[in-house]
């Protein structure tokens, strides 16, 4: 029988149509699920967030509040408001570039209701929603950020 000789080229170019065909079919399964894990992920940051001003309620309603109304985190007979910024500084939470801040309504003080400003980088924010788990019901709300929503004002004419 008599071998027949392939030209290399050929067999190179053909692979290297499969590798590209295998590149865009992996990069268009695993872009959308990346941006589903980065969006997990902040809701991930939501709740831990949350759970820091849970803690910081905890506080207040045991008067052993260890985050003093500075202008930067306060409190009045209505609000509590506390930053993520001071959430860090006081160690109820580890902050990894993300901004904004809670607002606790203590009108009903036994049923807190917890409004939370939160964005990084303005791919994923939170403005105002008031759920209690952000992972599984929390909307992603892309509205534009004010810098107001990293800052707290009590101010007692609220």
């Amino acid at each position: 029988m008599k071998d027949k000789k392939r030209n290399p080229l050929i067999l190179l170019i053909c692979i290297i149509i499969l590798l590209i065909f295998a590149i865009i079919i992996l990069s268009l399964t695993s872009i959308p699920l990346m941006s589903s894990a980065r969006e997990n992920a902040f809701r991930i940051e939501a709740n831990n967030v949350v759970k820091a001003a849970e803690k910081v309620y905890a506080n207040y309603k045991d008067n052993n509040i260890v985050i003093p109304n500075d202008g930067i985190s306060c409190s009045n007979e209505k609000n509590i408001c506390v930053t993520i910024e001071k959430l860090s500084k006081y160690k109820y939470y580890v902050n990894n570039g993300y901004k904004g801040k809670v607002i606790i309504d203590i009108t009903d003080i036994n049923n807190p209701v917890y409004n939370l400003y939160l964005t990084k980088n303005a791919e994923f924010r939170f403005v105002g929603l008031n759920y209690t788990n952000y992972t599984e019901y929390g909307q992603i709300n892309n509205e534009s950020w004010n810098e107001n929503y990293e800052i707290c004002n009590c101010d007692t004419t609220d």
